[in-house]
C-alpha cells in the first residue's frame, strides 16, 4: 500500500505541476519546488526502503498530500478555470515585450535607474557586511551570521532584503525590454550578494528569474520543453548544494587556498546522495508524524496566525502574535535554542494542524488565485515584477518557510505597486507637457 500511495501522490503533484504550468502562473514554482523536494524523493526512497521510517509513517505522508492536493486542485482548477486561461493569454513573450519596447521609446531618460537601484540595495546590504567580517576575502557564513545576530530589531539588511527580493523583475524586465547586458549586470549583481552572505535562498531572484524569461517564452509542452524542465532541476540542485559546499569552506581566503574541482564536486554529490541539506527536509514531516505531532507549539495554526499579525511586530502584538514556528519545529528536532527548520510546505502545514492541515489546500489555492489576480490588473512594467517576486516567495514556501517567505510578499507587493504607480505619475505627467 505504501507503494502504491507514494506513486499517487508523484502523479497527483506531476498533474498539479503541469496546470500551472500550462497557465504559466506563478505558482508554478511552488508545485516545481514540492516535485523536486518532495514528490520525487518521496517516491524514490518508499520503494528503495531507505527513509529508515516504518511504511505506515510513509503511506501518512502520501495520504496527507493527496488531501492537500486534492483540497487544491478543486479549489483552484475548478473554480477559477476561466481566470487562469485569461493569465495564459496574459503571460506571453510577445506581449510582454511589445508593450515594454513600448514603454522604453516613451521614456525620456535613458539612465538604467532600476539596475542602479538594485546596485544601490547591495552595497547598502553588502558593505557592512565586509567590513564587519574584515575586508571581502574573510567573508564567510560564520562572518555573516555574527553581523546578523549583531543587528538591532529593524535594520538596514532586513529591509534591503525585502527590496533584493522584490527587484527580482529586473532581469526579466531589461530581457524583454531589449536591453540583454543591463540583464546580465543584474544577475550578475544578486550572484555578489549570495556569493558574499553564503545565504543561499539570495540565488533565487537570479534561478527564478531566468526561468520566467524561458516559461514566458514557451506556449506549449512539448518533450524538449519538458527535458529542459528536467535538466533545469538538475542544475538547480547543483546550484544549490554547490553553495552549500562553498560555504563550507569557510572565508574566501581559504576557498582560494583549498578549492579543487573534483574535490567540490564530489563534496556536492555526498551531499545529495546523503540528502544533507534542502532534498532532506521532508524527513522531518516524517518525524513529525511518527511522533503525531507531540511537541510544544503543534496543532496550533501558529504559521498562519503570523501571517495575520505579519505588520505588528512580535513585541507590539500584546501576545497574539505567536512565537516564530520555524522555532518550534527546531526545538521539535532537537536544535540548539534559536534553531529553525522547514519540513517542505507539506511538514510545515501538518505540524500547524495535524490532518486537518491537508484542508490547507483550500488557503494555498485562494492564496495562488489572489497572487495571479493582482499580477494581471497592472501593466507589464509592474507585472513582471509582482510576478517575479512571486515565484522566488513560492519557492521559499515549498521549501517550507512559509512566514519568511510571506513577508517578502507582503511588503514587497505594496512597495513594487507604489513604486510603479509613482512612476506612472511622472510618465503621465510627460506626456501632457508634451
Amino acid at each position: 500500500m505504501a507503494y502504491i500511495l507514494a506513486i499517487l501522490q508523484f502523479v497527483t503533484i506531476s498533474l498539479v505541476l503541469f496546470r500551472e504550468l500550462k497557465y504559466k502562473s506563478s505558482a508554478v514554482f511552488l508545485w516545481a519546488t514540492l516535485e523536486l523536494m518532495f514528490a520525487v524523493p518521496h517516491l524514490v526512497d518508499t520503494l528503495a526502503g531507505t527513509t529508515g521510517y516504518d511504511d505506515w509513517v510513509l503511506s501518512r505522508a502520501s495520504l496527507f498530500v493527496l488531501g492537500f492536493c486534492a483540497t487544491y486542485a478543486v479549489m483552484r482548477f475548478l473554480i477559477y478555470s476561466k481566470r487562469m486561461a485569461t493569465n495564459r493569454q496574459f503571460y506571453n513573450a510577445d506581449r510582454i515585450s511589445h508593450a515594454l519596447s513600448i514603454y522604453k521609446k516613451e521614456q525620456k531618460s535613458r539612465v538604467p535607474i532600476l539596475l542602479l537601484v538594485l546596485l544601490v540595495t547591495t552595497i547598502i546590504r553588502l558593505y557592512p557586511m565586509v567590513t564587519s567580517a574584515g575586508g571581502l576575502m574573510a567573508t564567510s557564513w560564520s562572518a555573516g551570521r555574527d553581523y546578523t545576530a549583531s543587528l538591532s530589531y529593524f535594520n538596514s539588511y532586513q529591509w534591503t532584503g525585502v527590496i533584493l527580493f522584490s527587484l527580482s523583475g529586473i532581469p526579466v524586465y531589461y530581457w524583454f525590454e531589449g536591453d540583454r547586458l543591463y540583464a546580465v549586470i543584474s544577475w550578475m549583481l544578486f550572484l555578489v550578494c549570495v556569493i558574499i552572505s553564503r545565504n543561499r535562498i539570495e540565488i533565487l531572484p537570479l534561478l527564478c528569474s531566468l526561468i520566467a524569461i524561458v516559461m514566458f517564452k514557451t506556449n506549449r509542452i512539448t518533450l524538449g520543453s519538458l527535458l529542459l524542465g528536467v535538466a533545469s532541476a538538475v542544475a538547480v540542485i547543483y546550484v544549490v548544494y554547490g553553495l552549500r559546499v562553498f560555504r563550507h569552506y569557510g572565508d574566501f581566503s581559504a576557498f582560494i587556498r583549498m578549492f579543487d574541482f573534483h574535490d567540490f564536486m564530489n563534496r556536492i554529490n555526498t551531499y545529495i546522495s546523503e540528502e544533507n541539506g534542502e532534498m532532506g527536509l521532508r524527513k522531518w514531516f516524517y518525524y513529525f508524524i511518527s511522533h503525531n505531532n507531540n511537541f510544544n507549539n503543534f496543532n496550533e495554526g501558529h504559521t498562519y496566525l503570523r501571517m495575520l499579525f505579519v505588520y505588528i511586530p512580535s513585541k507590539w502584538s500584546f501576545g497574539l502574535k505567536p512565537p516564530d514556528f520555524a522555532q518550534s519545529m527546531g526545538a521539535a528536532i532537537g536544535m540548539v535554542a534559536g534553531g529553525s527548520t522547514h519540513p517542505t510546505l507539506f511538514g510545515d502545514c501538518y505540524a500547524n494542524m495535524n490532518w486537518l492541515g491537508m484542508y490547507l489546500g483550500f488557503f494555498w489555492a485562494l492564496y495562488a488565485s489572489a497572487a495571479d489576480e493582482i499580477t494581471v490588473r497592472y501593466d507589464y512594467r509592474c507585472a513582471v515584477f509582482l510576478y517575479t517576486l512571486n515565484a522566488v516567495v513560492y519557492a521559499i514556501i515549498g521549501r517550507g518557510s512559509v512566514y519568511n517567505g510571506f513577508v517578502n510578499v507582503a511588503y514587497g507587493i505594496p512597495l513594487i505597486i507604489a513604486a510603479f504607480s509613482i512612476l506612472g505619475m511622472f510618465s503621465s505627467k510627460r506626456r501632457t507637457h508634451r
